[in-house]
C-alpha cells in the first residue's frame, strides 16, 4: 500500500501573510499621513496665533494712540469759543501729536494714522473730525479701522507656507 502523500499548501500560509503585511503596511501609512496632518495643523494654529497677537498688539497700540487725539482734541475744545475757529484749533493741536496725517478741505478735517502689525500688514485708522456743535456727545467719528497689506499682491501669508503632505 501505498500511503498518500498529504502536500501542505503554502498558497493558504502565503496568502495570511501577504495579507497581515498589507494591513500593516495600510496602517503605517495612515498613521504617517495622520501625523502630517496634525503637524501642519499645529503649524498653522501657531502661524494663526502669532498673527493674531500681533494685530491685538497694534490694536492696542492704535487705541492708546486714539486716547492721545481724543486728550488733544479735548483740550483744543475748551479752548475753542466759536465753531468757525474750531477745525484751526483742533489742527493746531494734532500738529504736536507724532505720525498722524490730517487732511484739511472745504470740509471737517480727517485724521489718519497706521500702525505697523508686521512685515506684511498694518492697521490703517481714519478719523472725522465732528462738527463744533456736535462735540458735546464726541470729537470724532471712527471712519475706518481695518487691516491693510503692505504688499501691493492680495496674498495671504499663512496659507502660502502649507505643503500638502509633510514626512
Amino acid at each position: 500500500m501505498r500511503k498518500k502523500r498529504t502536500s501542505l499548501s503554502f498558497s493558504n500560509i502565503g496568502t495570511v501573510s501577504l495579507l497581515m503585511v498589507f494591513i500593516v503596511l495600510c496602517l503605517v501609512i495612515f498613521a504617517i499621513l495622520s501625523l502630517s496632518d496634525t503637524l501642519s495643523d499645529l503649524r498653522y494654529s501657531r502661524q494663526l496665533a502669532e498673527s493674531n497677537s500681533a494685530y491685538y498688539t497694534a490694536s492696542n497700540t492704535a487705541e492708546e494712540e486714539l486716547a492721545d487725539i481724543d486728550a488733544a482734541l479735548l483740550s483744543a475744545r475748551e479752548q475753542t469759543e466759536q465753531a468757525a475757529d474750531w477745525p484751526e484749533q483742533a489742527c493746531q493741536a494734532l500738529a504736536s501729536l507724532p505720525d498722524l496725517t490730517v487732511k484739511t478741505d472745504d470740509t471737517l478735517p480727517e485724521i489718519c494714522y497706521d500702525i505697523p502689525i508686521d512685515d506684511s500688514f498694518q492697521l490703517h485708522v481714519e478719523l472725522t473730525l465732528q462738527a463744533y456743535e456736535d462735540t458735546a456727545e464726541s470729537l470724532f467719528t471712527v471712519t475706518c479701522w481695518q487691516k491693510q497689506s503692505l504688499s501691493s499682491e492680495e496674498t495671504t501669508e499663512l496659507a502660502d507656507d502649507l505643503p500638502a503632505l509633510m514626512f
